[in-house]
């Protein structure tokens, strides 16, 4: 492969990472944040939806950081 193809290969990989990642802890915190609304209120399908809401805001946050790591390390080649 020639560098600017690994370049970017590597880049994708790594935003497909730091997404899963912010997936995964932004679901376990709105499933804790859930639960925890479920025992005071007692809607127990709180737990599902704030679970959800909670993995799909950090699986934004964290592309969000991925896109902006790539734009600042695509500067640094130039």
């Amino acid at each position: 492969m020639n560098a600017p193809t690994h370049r970017l290969s590597t880049v994708l990989r790594n935003a497909a990472n730091l997404l899963a990642l912010g997936s995964v802890i932004g679901g376990l915190l709105g499933i804790i944040e859930g639960g925890f609304s479920a025992m005071i209120t007692g809607e127990r399908w709180q737990v599902v939806t704030v679970g959800g809401w909670g993995a799909l805001c950090g699986m934004a946050a964290l592309g969000l950081l991925a896109t902006v790591g790539l734009v600042i390390s695509s500067n640094d080649e130039e």
